[in-house]
């Protein structure tokens, strides 16, 4: 039983969660120039409104890594590279509301992928696509554009938020191709996904973990993605 006493138990987690720590911080960077453009896609979640700027579940916090993902879209569109992103996009009826606040009602501010990412609109190789749920995967036309393209092979996640939405999305990534036996990249890089502070929610701490998660189930987490040559 892992409650049994709690200083204890705070203590030995505690002793982990510096070596994780130590574990994650260690991650290298690498450079987009080593990835075949033509075999990746750059997967951004949910760098909207609802969560960022305005909205019950915003946190102006996660605006530091809009900068950064601009940086990697405009790399990424200067090779050439596929660019999917994902938008909550509800309806007032959404059993999602049962868990979470009302949020990104379909049409709304909230529901808006960032201003500083509209430029993407004009990239011929860009999609925005609506998700019903935390986990885009699930949605048939962001599916057969991720996991059901065979010619791609790895895939940059980016967003937020990284213990939800961002966790789940680069999961069922990996999972779905490790159980049709293929062999696919899946690319997390730590200056590009960030998640929200909240009572009994520590960011800091939430980030940490959801990093540890995916790592310990082969995805790949780096420092950052280099743009410069």
């Amino acid at each position: 039983m892992i409650f049994e006493e709690k200083k204890n138990f705070i203590t030995e987690c505690c002793d982990d969660l510096s070596l994780i720590y130590d574990d994650i911080s260690s991650s290298s960077a690498i450079s987009l120039s080593s990835l075949d453009a033509e075999k990746t896609k750059l997967c951004i979640v949910d760098v909207i409104n609802g969560f960022i700027k305005c909205g019950p579940l915003s946190d102006e916090s996660i605006s530091a890594i809009i900068p950064e993902i601009n940086l990697l879209s405009k790399a990424a569109s200067e090779n050439v590279m596929e660019i999917i992103s994902f938008y909550d996009n509800h309806d007032e009826n959404s059993p999602e509301f049962e868990s979470f606040p009302p949020h990104c009602l379909e049409g709304t501010e909230e529901a808006a992928v960032v201003d500083e990412l509209d430029w993407l609109k004009n990239y011929e190789k860009y999609s925005c696509l609506p998700k019903k749920s935390t986990n885009a995967f699930f949605e048939d036309e962001i599916k057969s554009l991720t996991s059901d393209d065979e010619k791609t092979d790895t895939f940059i996640v980016v967003g937020d938020c990284t213990d939800i939405c961002v966790l789940q999305f680069a999961l069922a990534l990996k999972v779905n191709a490790n159980a049709k036996g293929k062999r696919v990249r899946v690319i997390v890089p730590i200056d590009c996904v960030d998640t929200y502070g909240a009572p009994m929610h520590n960011k800091n701490l939430m980030n940490l973990m959801s990093l540890k998660i995916m790592k310990n189930s082969g995805i790949e987490i780096v420092k950052k993605i280099n743009t410069a040559e």
